[in-house]
């Protein structure tokens, strides 16, 4: 009973969510991954996908293309030890959800990549900032 009220609790959220952040800048598959693919950095094509997500296993292309989007400025920039961390942080972003059905959670599952991508592109990016540029 309080797994299934999660879920519808986390359905209305992922559908309200739209509503109180904005609306998605375009309409159609190919025009928001075109969006994200061409937004000029890493926040905003999270922020494009974070407003334009469907709620269903298509967010997988839109958050393959915010992540290439992120990773192509902070991947290169990783440690090994750091590239081992962020490559099982995503393989949880996949195990989170594993085990339920329906394209919602593969949504999810989506998410979790973007906001990680994200997250170390902000961690790098942050710690670039204080280095002297030569």
């Amino acid at each position: 009973m309080a797994r299934r009220l999660l879920v519808a609790l986390a359905t209305l959220a992922a559908l309200a969510r739209p509503v109180f952040a904005g609306e998605c800048p375009v309409a159609g598959a190919d025009a928001t991954s075109e969006a994200i693919e061409q937004a000029p950095s890493c926040a905003k094509a999270a922020e494009i996908y974070g407003l334009c997500t469907w709620g269903s296993s298509m967010d997988i292309q839109f958050a393959d293309a915010a992540i290439r989007k992120c990773e192509v400025d902070f991947l290169a920039k990783l440690t090994p030890q750091q590239r081992r961390t962020y490559d099982r942080a995503k393989t949880r972003c996949g195990r989170k959800y594993a085990r339920e059905s329906g394209t919602l959670y593969r949504s999810f599952e989506a998410s979790c990549s973007v906001e990680l991508a994200k997250s170390y592109w902000a961690r790098m990016a942050k710690a670039g900032a204080g280095k002297p540029k030569r």
